[in-house]
Order: C-alpha cells, then structure tokens, then sequence
C-alpha cells in the first residue's frame, strides 16, 4: 500500500494499521480513492463488515458481505 496519498477535499481518509511484533504499519487511502483503485473497495468492504459484526452493528459501515464473525466471546482477563 502507499505510504503517503493525497485526499480529496471533503473526501473521508480510510485508514489501515496493521501491528505485528510490537511494530505499525499504517496507510492511509481517500475514500473515493478506495473505491476506485483495483482491490481496494473489496479489501474495505470486508474489513468494514468484521469490524461492523465485531461491533455488533454499533459501528455502521456499509458493507455487502454476509456474517463472517461467529461466536465471539470476551477474552478474559489476565
């Protein structure tokens, strides 16, 4: 993914970090341009319906995909 993108004016950022071993990794993406480049509109639509079904639909991302999470339970703690 890039590192650096231009946004469009109004347009909303979509952002993805990604962790592994203590180190991010972040990019950032116009909307618009997530939309449009190749791949990019299915990878989002599949992370906003996770991140909408983890949620339990209180964040609202629009999403077009059927229930990927199942059983979901609190991790105890430690």
């Amino acid at each position: 993914m890039p590192r650096s993108t231009p946004h469009t004016a109004g347009a909303s950022p979509r952002q993805l970090v990604v962790e592994s071993d203590g180190v991010s990794e972040r990019a950032m993406v116009g909307y618009h341009q997530a939309t449009s480049l190749p791949g990019y509109a299915e990878a989002f639509d599949l992370l906003d319906a996770i991140i909408r079904q983890l949620s339990d639909n209180t964040v609202t991302y629009p999403t077009s995909q059927p229930t990927i999470v199942r059983d979901v339970a609190e991790a105890p703690s430690t």
